[in-house]
């Protein structure tokens, strides 16, 4: 999240308003507007909460 400067806004905003949200094994692909509508895409590992593995 710091190299790519995506808050923690940015991220809840993207899976809060996501418009693709896709299984991939123990991983989820998630794609949704960050806080100011930009797109953003996330790999998401699902274990007792939601674990982002990266940003991008």
């Amino acid at each position: 999240m710091l190299e790519r400067n995506v808050r923690h806004v940015d991220v809840r905003h993207a899976l809060v308003h996501a418009r693709s949200c896709v299984e991939a094994g123990a991983r989820w692909r998630v794609e949704g507007p960050d806080a100011d509508g930009d797109d953003l895409s996330l790999v998401c590992a699902i274990e007792g909460g939601v674990v982002v593995v990266t940003v991008f």
